[in-house]
């Protein structure tokens, strides 16, 4: 079962969970949840869910919960899954598969608000997951909530270092909400700017640095010294980003144009 399982071999790996059932093997709980985790992945709703209600006519377990909850997501029928969901969570709210869930369960039904809390939820019961903390800065930004956005941004940055997960994009969004922080007259536009250098000096000391994030890096920094109205400064840093993406354009990611086109629509 497992190695058909590595080997993505749903359909190999649900019928030896079949064969397995209908030799009453002893691992009869364990076999019942991979043949409906493997129904779901192929996409066999209804068979996943019949699994999972014959499990939870036999006694209350919450895999077959999540598990259904799970489908009826896939399924978009979001209310219905809205409330398996949070049975899981009350009964324990350490599965924190069931906050992810949750919160496509509200998205599904247009209230980002509710998403947002679920991945917050999420967020506490799994620190230090960098994919839950980069969700959650989305959420929080879409809801304008940009204290939560910058302090789980923050949380990306720091979890994510020296791992797979790192990435200049992750600065770059900081950085960029740091930047939009930073008008002059808002409360504590000074300490963005500052966090704004900061955020792109610690970048530039990793080994992914390369030309395409010199010339965002200097963009943004010139960008944060408009916002608070200090064009003097800003100058130099965006004469900067203009030499290079002039200078090195072919080497360049498609997006960096984008970073140099904002800071110039910022100038005026």
């Amino acid at each position: 079962i497992k190695q058909a399982m590595d080997e993505k071999d749903y359909a190999a790996a649900e019928q030896r969970c079949a064969d397995r059932l209908n030799a009453n093997t002893s691992y009869r709980g364990a076999c019942l949840q991979i043949q409906a985790e493997m129904n779901l992945r192929l996409l066999n709703f209804k068979r996943a869910e019949d699994i999972y209600r014959g499990v939870l006519n036999e006694r209350p377990v919450l895999w077959a919960k999540l598990g259904l909850g799970k489908s009826q997501v896939l399924k978009k029928e979001y209310a219905q899954a809205e409330g398996n969901l949070k049975e899981v969570i009350r009964d324990d709210r350490r599965v924190v598969e069931a906050h992810d869930l949750l919160a496509d369960a509200y998205l599904g039904q247009g209230d980002t608000i509710l998403a947002q809390q679920a991945m917050q939820d999420a967020a506490e019961v799994s620190p230090k997951s960098v994919m839950r903390q980069r969700r959650l800065a989305e959420l929080s930004k879409l809801n304008a909530d940009m204290q939560a956005c910058l302090e789980a941004s923050r949380r990306v940055i720091k979890t994510a270092r020296n791992s797979v997960y790192e990435s200049p994009d992750d600065y770059f969004n900081l950085a960029r909400n740091l930047a939009d922080m930073s008008k002059e007259g808002e409360p504590n536009a000074d300490k963005y700017v500052k966090e704004t250098f900061e955020v792109l000096q610690k970048l530039e000391k990793r080994p992914y640095f390369d030309v395409s994030a010199d010339v965002q890096s200097n963009a943004l920094k010139s960008r944060s010294l408009l916002n608070n109205n200090k064009a003097e400064a800003a100058d130099p840093f965006l004469e900067k980003a203009k030499n290079l993406y002039n200078d090195r354009k072919e080497e360049l990611k498609p997006e960096v144009g984008l970073d140099v086109a904002q800071t110039l629509i910022v100038k005026g």
